[in-house]
């Protein structure tokens, strides 16, 4: 296993002290850090409110409410992953529902064999986000670059008359020359347009 050492910022939502002290056991600090406990799905919706977490593992049910409507808005919102802890005779039902929203799934009672295996399965959703998130960002900057290359362009066309090859050659040209991205020259002409 040459994976990355990475931490993993871990919500627990359960009513049931018993589990929150075995899972507080089970899950190794040096890589689950750190890590919530909240009783209630209103309580562990305000946590995720408050600051970004890695991992959410519900056990149902919770005080106010089952908690798997809770694990389906916490997969589905793609920034973090849901387990959520099922009575065996509840498991089916609650796999066919969930598992096609992102929602792992897991019988109780848990073994820790079972448990590990589940949270290596939790790390390696939890990295599949990380890089389609960095590929959104990428895309987001690409087209804001873009966007703001083609506003230079205008102002060159408007101001002084280029046409729109010429105003593209004049970017690209200032860019090689002064060893710059042609987003730092299309920001400079649009500052300077404003003048």
């Amino acid at each position: 296993m040459s994976q990355i050492k990475r931490l993993y910022s871990v919500l627990v939502a359960s009513s049931n002290v018993k589990f929150c002290q075995a899972v507080t056991g089970l899950l190794d600090k040096s890589v689950y850090a750190p890590i919530h406990f909240e009783s209630s799905e209103h309580g562990a919706r305000r946590k995720l409110s408050e600051r970004a977490y890695d991992i959410v593992l519900i056990n149902a049910p919770l005080v106010d409410d089952f908690g798997s409507r809770f694990a389906a808005d916490v997969s589905g919102e793609g920034t973090a992953v849901s387990l959520i802890f099922v009575k065996a005779e509840l498991y089916d039902d609650l796999y066919d529902r969930l598992s096609s929203r992102g929602v792992f799934v897991l019988k109780k009672p848990i073994n820790p064999q079972a448990f590990y295996q589940a949270l290596d399965f939790l790390k390696s959703a939890c990295e599949r986000l990380r890089v389609a998130k960095g590929k959104t960002v990428t895309l987001e900057e690409k087209m804001k670059e873009i966007s703001l290359i083609n506003r230079a362009k205008w102002v060159l066309i408007k101001k002084l008359g280029y046409t729109e090859d010429e105003a593209h050659k004049y970017i690209e040209k200032s860019a090689m020359d002064e060893c710059v991205p042609k987003l730092e020259i299309a920001e400079r002409i649009i500052k300077n347009a404003k003048k």
